[in-house]
């Protein structure tokens, strides 16, 4: 929740602020081995600038990502050097072969702080099977299960 927007948007400080680095998910261009790694079942709301960066027109990607909910960016994504950008997720889908199963849409949070999904959410039941049996409550999960770290009890 609200990439680039922590300690008073502290990333304008740094000696790389014009990199715009203040996104959800960061991955640089992956040169060893990579096995296992899956971005899945994630809520990514509201960021300063885009949602992701990631580094993948000089090496494939080498990780798994999808059953995820995007919602109010900027810009979608964008390779490393800016050279290629996404507005959309659509946009996002063909150019990466990522995230057939996401979602982007207002994930529906009970409010600003509280990050359990009201009725009707577009996570309910919109996620994958990671192997977790208890959400960040402790509450039992579904299968399917929901997006993000809590079932709709």
């Amino acid at each position: 929740m609200n990439a680039g927007y922590g300690w008073g948007t502290s990333m304008l400080q740094r000696p790389d602020a014009d990199l715009g680095n203040n996104s959800h998910v960061m991955i640089w261009t992956q040169a060893g081995t990579v096995t296992n790694c899956n971005i899945r079942n994630n809520i990514f709301a509201t960021a300063l600038e885009r949602g992701l960066i990631v580094g993948f027109l000089s090496t494939p990607m080498k990780w798994i990502m999808d059953y995820n909910i995007f919602y109010d960016f900027t810009t979608f994504a964008q390779n490393e050097d800016s050279a290629v950008v996404y507005d959309d997720l659509a946009e996002w889908r063909t150019g990466s072969g990522r995230d057939a199963n996401s979602i982007a849409d207002d994930p529906a949070f009970v409010g600003t702080t509280d990050f359990h999904i009201q009725t009707g959410s577009p996570a309910s039941n919109a996620g994958i099977n990671v192997g977790l049996t208890l959400d960040y409550d402790q509450h039992s999960v579904g299968n399917p299960p929901e997006i993000g770290a809590y079932e709709y009890v």
